[in-house]
Formats: structure tokens, sequence, C-alpha cells
């Protein structure tokens, strides 16, 4: 009897060691690994990916559409005036990027050290150092001090895709849901901006502003074949030979994209493994 005794606390001790190792692991992990380790396991049983056949598809996150990914090309910023592939008249402006557009870079942290009154503004959100009409008033009279302009290092990523959609009723889709990630291993660059949509509807005035990226659909089972395309600078993206693209949407709960790793998730595919320029 003892001995079976013996047996039987050796194996509760065995078990609630296993599980005592188990629990350290989970702890251990950061809330946003914990996270990724949750959407994984749920994104298992629950597939929103489709690459049967070596193809790249994605349904949209109320499921109204299936975005199929065929190809992309990437044109650099020296090319993008001279190319005659991609339309003027699909850029969101209406005509096609400037080589040397000056983009805006104000340095607010040697403003802040120059006016600490401004830096105590800032800090406490508004409640110390000045009003709100105070620090408007510095920015009108001090901001062009600290702001130079310059043409930052640019891309443009074009991607042919088909979209379908997967409702009868009227539907209207949104192409800007998608967002275009350049992901390493240490660095995540992302944009959601679309600047190209050869099949944007609304060209007018405000319609054009609001709803560029929108189309809908008139009836089940409807497909368009498009391109859409993104700027890339280098305020937002590392540009190197090891750049791997994927594009898709973002899994509901993820806000720091800046540590989101799109290789992990079902709701992306990986552009790197499409033909580029095909």
């Amino acid at each position: 009897m003892k001995r079976n005794a013996k047996i039987l606390t050796f194996i509760l001790l065995a078990v609630l060691s296993v599980f005592f190792v188990i629990m350290i692991e989970k702890n251990s992990k950061t809330p946003y690994e914990r996270f990724i380790d949750d959407s994984n396991s749920l994104e298992e049983t629950s597939s929103d990916t489709n690459e049967t056949e070596d193809r790249k598809v994605l349904n949209n996150p109320n499921r109204t559409a299936e975005f199929e990914f065929v190809s992309f090309q990437i044109v650099e910023d020296e090319q993008i005036e001279v190319q005659s592939e991609y339309n003027a008249d699909f850029f969101f402006e209406g005509e096609k990027p400037s080589t040397d557009y000056l983009k805006e870079y104000t340095d607010y942290k040697s403003m802040r050290n120059d006016y600490p009154l401004v830096d105590e503004y800032i800090k406490s959100n508004g409640q110390k150092g000045m009003t709100a009409e105070e620090y408007n008033k510095f920015l009108n009279e001090h901001k062009e001090e600290y702001t130079r302009r310059a043409h930052p290092k640019t891309k443009y990523l074009f991607i042919k895709c088909r979209i379908s959609s997967a409702i009868s009723d009227l539907n209207e889709i949104n192409v800007g849901d998608l967002t275009l990630i350049s992901y390493q291993k240490e660095y995540c660059g992302h944009t959601d901006v679309l600047e190209y949509f050869d099949k944007c509807i609304h060209t007018v005035g405000d319609d054009r502003i609001h709803y560029f990226p929108y189309y809908t659909f008139k009836s089940e089972g409807e497909t368009i074949e498009c391109v859409i395309g993104y700027r890339l600078d280098e305020d937002t993206f590392v540009f190197s030979n090891s750049d791997k693209y994927y594009i898709g949407f973002v899994p509901q709960g993820v806000e720091d994209l800046e540590m989101f790793n799109p290789t992990n998730s079902n709701k992306f595919v990986s552009l790197s493994e499409l033909i580029e320029g095909n």
C-alpha cells in the first residue's frame, strides 16, 4: 500500500511540475506575444487565406469580398513621371506624382529644448505652460524656424489583383482597408494610404477625396481586375535588398503595427512569392 501511495505521489508531483513550467513560460511572454499566440491558435481553426493552386487569396474582415493578388511591380522614384503603364488619372491626385515633391520636417525636439514653456505644454497635453491660443500663436511665429523641406527617397509599389463580390446585394467595398507592410526581423514599415486605383468610381471633388478607394458591386460573383498602388518613402520604410512585402487586413486588437509580424497572420499574404511585373 505504501509503495502504491509513493507512486501516486510521484505522478502528482510530475504533473504539477509540468504545469508549473508551462505557467512560467506563459507569464514570461509579453502581452503582445501572448496576443499573437492566441491569434495564431484561432487562425488555425478559422483561416482567411486560401493558397490552393498557388493562388494568393484573402477575404475582407466582413467577408463580403474576396481579394486575389496576382503580381506586383516596384517603380523607382525617378521613373514614376516618365513611365506610361500607370495612368495619371488613376492616381489619387489625378496626376503622376512629382519626382521632386518636398515634404516638411519640423524639429520639435529642438523647439522644445529652446522653449521650456512649449515643452511643458506638450508634456502636459495642453494643461500647463501656456494656453492653446498661446501655443498656436507661438507656432505661427516660430514653427518655420524649425522646419526644413526635403524630398524623401521614394518607391511606388503596384499590385495587380482580382476582387470578387461575395454577397448578392449591392455591395460597396473599401479597398483602402488593405494595409501594405514591409517586414524585416527587427523592423515593420506600413501604410494603408492608397495612392492608385484604376477602378475608382468616385472621381470628382469631395467624393474623390473621401471615397477614392471605394467600389460598388451590383451582383454576387461580380469580379473586377484592377491595379492598386502605394507610395513608400524612407520616413516609414527601410529600403534594402531583404525587404519582404505583405498585404492584408490588420487583425482586430492589433494597435501597434511596429510590433506586428505579418508572417504569423493568415490575414496577410506575401507579395514576395508573386511574380514581379507579371
